[in-house]
């Protein structure tokens, strides 16, 4: 599970002028016994969710712990575009070069409000690419 926040500087993308600038924070998560915040409070509201697509509301969230998080640890930093539409390009991503926490729990919670991620598990360099993979077996 990998979750990020798009952060926007200046119009938006319906204002009169595309003057805007994105940035992601992105990080990554390693399942573990206790999630850090704001994941704790985020997954304890999440069977408030009856099905994919619905909303509900959450206490309020610190994100102290993830400020703490990218401060004590090495970021990676590069442009690229956001993962899912409109995709704009130029994006400033900063991602976290240390993984958080999320509980089992959670991590199941979070897999049940989303359903479904149609995006493949992407291979390190070195290995056998998981579609070529497929492919090949198919032959």
């Amino acid at each position: 599970m990998s979750p990020n926040a798009c952060l926007s500087k200046g119009t938006t993308a319906d204002s009169a002028t595309s003057d805007a600038s994105l940035s992601v924070v992105g990080f990554l998560f390693d399942i573990g016994k206790k999630s850090d915040e704001p994941f704790r409070t985020v997954a304890a509201a999440l069977p408030d969710i009856p099905s994919h697509g619905n909303t509900t509301i959450t206490d309020a969230l610190s994100f102290k712990a993830i400020e703490r998080h990218f401060a004590q640890h090495k970021t990676y930093q590069y442009s690229g575009s956001l993962t899912t539409p409109p995709c704009s390009e130029g994006v400033s991503w900063t991602v976290s070069a240390a993984p958080l926490t999320v509980d089992y729990a959670a991590f199941n919670a979070f897999k049940k409000a989303l359903k479904f991620n149609s995006r493949f598990t992407q291979n390190n360099p070195e290995h056998v690419n998981l579609l070529e993979n497929i492919a090949n077996t198919l032959e």
